[in-house]
């Protein structure tokens, strides 16, 4: 079904004896000019559009880009995860306020966002400035401070995504055994000398944990008898007053709540990680706290770091000589594994704490492109009559 065209966006078409036309509907009617060309016909909508932003009230005219992202940010601040306001705020910082924040919205038209997404390239930072600058004037609309979405009619930036690291079964058995192996003396520094991090690179590989998840685990979380971990928060640092203290968030989406079933290699981990705590708890004596009864912590009981832990985990690995792994190349090495070998998405996409299967697919289209080389396999067996069990 075609969009319905909003309010002052306008058109431009040809009528059979060959005049162009541009139109455009205004709340005080539908306006309609002629041009023997398309160029012209696209020059007199400009036309159009300009004299319906000149009739908006005088008030309206003299808001700005800076103080209509403003509103945006306030309006959206208490219903948005702390990550979600830093990134959208640092996108209107670095990349909307210097070019557009003091454009007024009255002169805020098509061909000045499309200039303004020149000069920011083909790049991952104007794709997201534009879907943070496409909302904010979707808020304007709505308080009729515009007639019309600007953004709308322009064209996003294209960029090609960047294909997660893929890793072999032997690569993953190379970083877990690269992880239990102690760095020789001289090369440990920080709390690599005091803290096993294979728990914790277990953890990642064994259930695709994301590392805020991860560190936000509790012992309450876990079942080791059971051998089953439940994902209900994670750890992120505060805002405000508090700025940088350790708290706990519920995850991202309801879909991030979830329980996952613990190989045993991971069962083993936390069970070695347990008694280190203890014994950490017992060296710190009256300086233990750990009051949120965090799985990973500090030998004092303070929440780790994602600073920290990524560098003291690259730190590891490359004294074994292994480069270039990240923590998040892990959480991505459960789930192409996962639907390499089989698992349907929907499975994956529930252990991973996605939306919807739809994000799973996307993300992981490369490890599904793999999986389905199996399918000429099963095939050929199928019609070669290969007998079932053989």
């Amino acid at each position: 079904m075609a969009k319905k065209r909003g309010q002052n966006e306008g058109s431009i078409y040809q009528r059979k004896d060959g005049l162009w036309v541009a139109a455009i509907s205004t709340p005080e009617g539908r306006k309609v000019r002629y041009a023997k060309t398309r160029a012209l016909a696209a020059q007199k909508l400009q036309e159009l559009q300009a004299q319906a932003n000149s009739l908006l009230p005088e008030a309206r005219k003299d808001i700005t880009v800076e103080q209509l992202c403003a509103e945006y940010l306030a309006e959206k601040k208490a219903g948005w995860a702390p990550h979600t306001y830093q990134v959208a705020e640092m996108h209107i910082r670095l990349y909307i306020t210097p070019h557009l924040g003091k454009v007024k919205l009255a002169n805020l038209t098509i061909h000045a966002v499309s200039v303004w997404l020149r000069k920011l390239g083909q790049t991952r930072s104007a794709q997201v400035a534009r879907g943070v600058l496409f909302r904010s004037c979707a808020l304007a609309v709505r308080y009729d401070w515009l007639p019309r979405n600007p953004v709308e009619l322009t064209t996003a930036p294209k960029v090609t995504p960047r294909k997660p690291k893929d890793l072999s079964r032997d690569d993953i058995r190379g970083i877990l055994t690269a992880m239990q192996t102690p760095i020789p003396r001289g090369y440990a520094k920080g709390h690599t000398a005091k803290i096993d991090y294979y728990p914790i690179v277990a953890v990642l590989l064994g259930c695709g944990l994301r590392i805020g998840e991860c560190l936000g685990l509790r012992w309450e979380d876990i079942d080791l008898a059971a051998g089953i971990l439940h994902v209900r928060y994670s750890l992120g640092r505060a805002e405000g007053a508090a700025k940088g203290a350790a708290v706990l968030r519920k995850p991202k989406s309801k879909s991030s709540v979830r329980q996952c079933a613990m190989p045993r290699f991971l069962v083993a981990a936390l069970e070695a990680r347990r008694i280190e705590q203890e014994g950490h708890k017992g060296a710190a004596g009256e300086a233990w706290s750990n009051p949120f009864g965090l799985v990973f912590t500090t030998p004092t009981g303070a929440p780790l770091r994602y600073s920290s832990v990524a560098a003291a985990t690259a730190h590891h690995l490359k004294v074994h000589g292994i480069e270039g792994i990240t923590l998040h190349h892990l959480r991505h090495a459960y789930a192409s594994l996962l639907l390499h070998e089989g698992v349907p998405v929907p499975v994956v996409s529930k252990s991973l704490g996605h939306a919807n299967p739809g994000v799973t697919m996307r993300v992981y289209a490369h490890a599904l492109q793999s999986s389905t080389d199996v399918v000429a396999v099963v095939m050929d067996e199928l019609v070669d009559g290969k007998p079932e069990g053989s």
